[in-house]
């Protein structure tokens, strides 16, 4: 029975507690803001009497003498907390053998057990929370050896704990530290220990160090490192490849939300097999690595939410078979990989909430064969065709989309007309995405032509490419600008810049060529090896290609890869462009992909300079020659305006 009594006389409140004393019905009583202070002799009518809980919260008490309790020896469970309690001597509570709970939370506690006396009861509970403590000393807690769950919450002025105020608690199961201060925090071997709680405590060094909680706290279940400034530094040990958490193999929550993590590396979680529920919420994560979360095989709850994630790389979430709760939402993800969710058949609730998600695809969602809560609201949803599959999907899942009213398609001409700023949901674009199948059919026959009539011209392309030219020349023309200069007034008729890979293509095509079509052309420098003796090798190449008629430059693969051969390159082609004549000429001696070249090269090839490519077939070679041997008799002045092959 719980009895309330508030706004009544100190008599009437005493003559009731004689009527409880002769009650055998009556187990506990409340008696919050009723004013009794002070309490000295109040509760002696309850001497001998069997309660299992007492509340006296909220009353002003500001000092309670060795006989003020007299009277609540039987009493299990006593509240005293939000009075106005400042020091406290464990003697007060002597005699009370049943008392299990103790509750001084919200008093102005600043000194308890000053003179080191030993408790002389059986706590189990002991709540210290949002007290004025600065410092806690080594007798704090002096023949506590029952304790098994301490709150020292909210003391924010907390700083110092000695190092053996901990040593009489070996039981203690639960100890919760969280918004305090604490500067230096060490404490013993407690084996039982299963719950520390220790969010916004500053979290100190000696504490939270790779390998320290697991030698300290080898049973520990739940650890809550919420909001302390923590970084990777803290926590990992790049040495030894240990995180703190290294030997807690008992470990199920962990919580590391808002601290400044940036990045995780792989073994960060090595061994956490009974971790069931990860938060890392607020840690500035930019990328997580493929494997950081291999051995969480009993993960059912992870938290990444509010970071600054762009990509889920696929392959994350592989080894989360147990996997039931994913939050994502706050993140800057755009979209979602065909196989992130590829293993998570048990995800019952996924947040993707707050992204930048312009789509969604159906092969990402049909894993989740248990879903049944999707979190969508504020994405830009582009409402088109290829997010047809939806409204079916939804139709055949038991899946509910969370706020859906607020869930909302995005207005612009990206989505259909009819559904922009409407609800996800109500998209159904049946009529507006169905097959067209005429339209289809034409395309694909009009594909096949355009293929079939690619190939014919591919195939006679030297022919019609030789057509080309001469109809050209006979409808169109151009003036042509020669060189005045004699081939006789170079030392060399001809020039040959290669790559050693290209020797062989130069000594079985090029110079046979040469002798049989060009008979008069003897004067040849060809390669490094007949470059002129005694130069630098750069002014040698300038000097070949300044006293040759005509320069070739014969380019590969392999050429292109030498800096050597690009550097010939350059110093011909500034030759060039410094007399303006075009004496060079760029023969490809195999097909090479534009955006294989290098800038420079494209740059010559841009500005409508000559070149040819060796061609594989008979009749492709023979216009070779014809082309070659045409380019090569003549040295023409450079004309931008001469329109292109």
């Amino acid at each position: 029975m719980n009895t309330h009594i508030m706004h009544v006389t100190r008599s009437q409140i005493q003559n009731f507690l004689k009527g409880i004393s002769l009650s055998m019905y009556i187990e506990e009583f409340d008696l919050t803001g009723a004013e009794i202070h002070p309490i000295e002799g109040f509760f002696s009518p309850l001497s001998g009497k069997d309660l299992k809980k007492v509340n006296i919260e909220m009353n002003s008490i500001g000092e309670i003498g060795n006989t003020g309790l007299d009277g609540l020896e039987g009493v299990c469970q006593l509240q005293l907390g939000s009075n106005n309690l400042a020091v406290l001597d464990p003697n007060i509570f002597n005699g009370m053998i049943a008392l299990r709970s103790l509750s001084l939370d919200s008093n102005r506690i600043v000194t308890l057990n000053e003179e080191a006396t030993p408790w002389d009861i059986s706590l189990v509970y002991l709540n210290l929370a949002s007290n004025e403590f600065r410092s806690l000393n080594s007798s704090i807690f002096y023949g506590l050896k029952t304790l098994r769950k301490l709150d020292l919450s909210e003391n924010y002025k907390l700083q110092f704990i000695e190092n053996d105020t901990f040593v009489y608690c070996y039981s203690l199961t639960e100890l919760d530290v969280s918004d305090t201060k604490i500067l230096n925090f060490h404490f013993p071997y407690l084996p039982f220990l299963t719950t520390l709680i220790l969010q916004s405590s500053y979290c100190p060094e000696n504490l939270i160090r790779p390998g320290n909680l697991g030698n300290k706290a080898p049973s520990l279940e739940t650890l809550n490192l919420q909001d302390n400034i923590l970084t990777l530094e803290n926590l990992w040990d790049s040495s030894t490849n240990k995180s703190t958490f290294f030997g807690l193999q008992n470990l199920s929550q962990l919580d590391l939300s808002s601290n400044i993590l940036n990045t995780l590396p792989l073994g960060f979680f090595q061994n956490l097999y009974s971790l069931q529920n990860l938060r890392l919420d607020s840690c500035s994560l930019f990328v997580l690595e493929i494997g950081l979360f291999a051995d969480l095989k009993k993960l059912a709850l992870l938290g990444l939410q509010n970071n600054h994630l762009t990509i889920i790389p696929s392959g994350l979430f592989d080894e989360l078979y147990e996997l039931q709760y994913l939050f994502l939402l706050g993140n800057e993800l755009t979209y979602l990989d065909v196989n992130v969710f590829k293993y998570l058949s048990r995800l019952v609730y996924l947040d993707a909430s707050e992204n930048g998600l312009l789509g969604l695809n159906r092969s990402t969602f049909e894993p989740l064969s248990s879903l049944i809560e999707a979190d969508l609201f504020h994405n830009p949803f582009v409402c088109n065709c290829d997010l047809k599959w939806l409204p079916s999907w939804l139709k055949g899942t038991s899946v509910e989309i969370v706020e859906s009213r607020d869930t909302t398609c995005l207005d612009s001409k990206a989505t259909l007309e009819p559904f922009r700023g409407k609800q996800l949901i109500t998209f159904d674009p049946t009529g507006d995405c169905d097959a067209n199948i005429v339209l289809y059919s034409s395309l694909t026959v009009v594909a096949m032509v355009v293929i079939l009539t690619l190939g014919l011209i591919y195939y006679q392309r030297w022919w019609i490419r030789y057509r080309l030219f001469l109809l050209k020349l006979c409808f169109v023309g151009y003036e042509e600008i020669h060189d005045d200069a004699d081939r006789e007034e170079y030392q060399y008729d001809l020039a040959v810049m290669l790559h050693e890979a290209d020797d062989e293509w130069v000594d079985q095509h090029l110079r046979p060529a040469l002798v049989e079509r060009l008979p008069d052309f003897n004067r040849i420098v060809c390669g490094d090896e007949e470059l002129m003796l005694g130069m630098y090798y750069l002014d040698a190449v300038h000097y070949a290609t300044e006293q040759s008629f005509k320069t070739i430059c014969v380019i590969s693969r392999d050429a292109l890869r030498d800096q050597w051969f690009l550097m010939k390159f350059r110093t011909v082609l500034d030759h060039v462009n410094d007399v303006g004549t075009e004496k060079m000429i760029i023969v490809f001696v195999e097909d090479i992909a534009e955006e294989e070249l290098p800038f420079l090269i494209r740059l010559f090839l841009s500005d409508h300079r000559p070149y040819l490519v060796w061609p594989d077939d008979e009749r492709g070679q023979y216009y070779f020659w014809e082309e070659l041997v045409k380019d090569l008799t003549i040295n023409l002045r450079c004309n931008h305006l001469v329109p292109p092959k």
